[in-house]
């Protein structure tokens, strides 16, 4: 689920139009767009079929306030 953005950067002069993009393997999926909104709810459920096996999965929590993408990867333990 993607839940909510909180205090996002001003990118339209004085407000923002944010989503967020998600991606598993080859898949991605899209929140709605909110306009004008430094404080977006989206509470959007995204379910991915997936046909290989891709091992584990980590589900992560993320609370990022950036005003840019924000990619990230999880590192398994050596």
């Amino acid at each position: 689920v993607v839940a909510q953005g909180t205090n996002l950067a001003i990118r339209d002069f004085t407000s923002s139009d944010p989503y967020v993009v998600v991606r598993l393997a080859d898949k991605s999926a899209k929140t709605k767009v909110i306009n004008s909104c430094l404080n977006p709810v989206w509470n959007e459920e995204m379910v991915f079929s997936v046909r290989e096996p891709l091992g584990i999965i980590k589900f992560v929590s993320c609370h990022v306030s950036l005003a840019h993408r924000f990619p990230f990867r999880i590192k398994e333990p050596d």
